[in-house]
């Protein structure tokens, strides 16, 4: 019975110093601060009083801090993103044609890594923040179920990072009625990666 009590400790010792050599080769690797310049794709989720949503683009600059013995960052995230929406022409009839919802967003993230190898992770995370719409609110006065104003925003998404400096990410972001949108990015990361 001691020697299976011995055996166990012993295993669980050598387990728990090859997660502490692997933390610390991690944390030599890694740097504290990344930031993520990019730019990607956004579809709105509500068509309002437009017969199509079409694609529109972001642009996001984002600030995070690497934990060195977590697999976790915490950051600063803003975008800005144009949300672009159509009716079809009818014969005759003069009416709004086409419009592009504006809005800039500041979030606060979080992200969590996994499936970590020297070139690739995968990550999950989440960002709570504010969000405005900044444009058309001329066009805007036609279309009911508007919100101009800013609001409480939260955004899940998921994504992955090749080599440390080229990032990927999917993701949703919840506002306002005319705010709300799917999206897309591609990011290049400076810093992080190899001390």
């Amino acid at each position: 019975m001691k020697s299976k009590f011995l055996v166990i400790a012993l295993l669980a010792m050598t387990f728990v110093g090859v997660l502490d050599a692997t933390a610390k080769k991690k944390e030599r690797e890694i740097r504290a601060f990344e930031v993520e310049l990019g730019g990607g794709i956004a579809s709105p989720t509500e068509k309002l009083n437009f017969d199509k949503n079409h694609l529109g683009w972001t642009a996001v600059a984002e600030l995070r801090y690497n934990f060195k013995n977590l697999p976790l960052d915490l950051g600063i995230h803003v975008d800005g993103a144009v949300l672009n929406r159509k009716n079809e022409p009818i014969e005759g009839v003069q009416e709004l044609k086409e419009a592009k919802f504006a809005s800039i967003n500041g979030l606060a993230v979080a992200d969590l890594n996994m499936f970590r190898t020297k070139g690739f992770s995968l990550f999950v995370g989440v960002g709570v923040g504010y969000g405005m719409l900044i444009s058309d609110f001329q066009k805007i006065e036609h279309i009911k179920d508007v919100d101009k104003l800013g609001c409480f925003c939260v955004m899940p998404r998921v994504g992955f990072e090749i080599a440390h400096h080229v990032r990927a990410t999917l993701y949703y972001k919840q506002l306002k009625t005319g705010q709300n949108h799917f999206g897309a990015n591609l990011g290049i990361v400076l810093g992080g990666g190899k001390k």
